[in-house]
């Protein structure tokens, strides 16, 4: 984003001199103030873009620095050094892999938040990339969740995610009932 950024930067620059330039002509030719009061069509859609490219690149930093913060709240927040005897037979022992996987985690976010990676969609922004075993491609889509009561047959739960994996859906639709 941060190429196509600098490429409108410089095509709505180049396009308003070009409007002044026209603008000095048509004042001389036809009077000051009488033709020219709209944009040309090319530099209005390139100012357009530009916004718009800057308003995603805002939104996925704000997205990277939400996920970052959700990542320091969910690491669980020990003392730096070995804890004493005393602490060791007052606390459970943790899960080491749960504790590693909270760290990895809060490092992506960190590195994420500085420079964000995720593309983005404009047309339909909510949507990810996401891998189509079928096809063996890449597709933009969604991710469906659905509950279903094995007795009754029938859909009790659905929720549409932007998660590319199932493996943190399970026990969030066991717990609806």
């Amino acid at each position: 984003m941060q190429e196509y950024e600098q490429y409108w930067k410089t095509i709505v620059a180049r396009l308003l001199a070009e409007a002044d330039k026209t603008d000095q002509q048509e004042d001389e030719r036809f009077g000051k103030g009488r033709a020219g009061d709209t944009l040309p069509e090319e530099l209005a859609h390139a100012q357009s873009r530009l916004q718009r490219i800057q308003q995603a690149k805002a939104e996925l930093e704000r997205e990277a620095q939400q996920e970052l913060e959700n990542a320091g709240r969910n690491q669980e927040q020990r003392k730096r050094g070995r804890p004493s005897k005393l602490e060791q037979t007052l606390e459970p022992p943790s899960d080491s892999n749960q504790r590693d996987k909270e760290k990895e985690t809060a490092s992506a976010a960190k590195q994420n938040a500085q420079q964000p990676t995720r593309q983005y969609n404009f047309i339909d922004p909510d949507s990810r990339v996401m891998r189509d075993n079928a096809h063996k491609c890449f597709v933009q889509a969604y991710h469906a969740q659905i509950a279903v009561d094995a007795h009754q047959q029938i859909i009790v739960a659905t929720e549409i995610r932007q998660k590319t994996t199932d493996r943190e859906q399970l026990l969030p639709r066991c717990e609806v009932f």
